[in-house]
């Protein structure tokens, strides 16, 4: 390859180069002025929702004021229905124990028991006047 002809290419290649870099620049300073429109737009519709909150709220707490403004108290009303039963509830702990009741009434009489075993001899009493042993 020849000098003119590298020294051509060469040129050719830096022109490239040159306008790619001047396209790129241009496409990146048109993509900033978008980004900014959009941040702008993106503000004032952030600014313009935080108004209609604020008179949302205004609003509401008016309602809110006005409806309590309008409550009385009266006299109380008339007894409700009872409820249905609960489930029935745990057993509780024992008690203390209560006082000893009455003497209740005497029974029937028992069945009759067998007779028990002969017991020892008793111990010796006085003589009698009659008895052959008295003095």
């Amino acid at each position: 390859m020849s000098s003119d002809a590298s020294n051509g290419s060469a040129t050719f290649n830096e022109a490239l180069f040159n306008t790619g870099a001047v396209i790129i620049a241009e496409l990146q300073e048109r993509w900033e002025r978008q980004l900014a429109l959009i941040e702008a737009q993106s503000q004032a519709t952030i600014a313009v929702l935080r108004v209609e909150i604020v008179e949302l709220r205004a609003a509401f707490r008016g309602d809110v004021e006005a409806r309590l403004g309008e409550l009385r108290d009266g006299d109380p009303g008339a007894a409700g229905r009872d409820g249905a039963d609960g489930s029935p509830g745990r057993d509780g702990l024992p008690g203390e124990p209560g006082p000893a009741g009455p003497q209740g009434e005497r029974g029937e009489r028992g069945v009759e028991g067998a007779p028990g075993p002969a017991g020892p001899p008793g111990p010796g009493g006085p003589a009698s006047p009659r008895s052959p042993h008295s003095p």
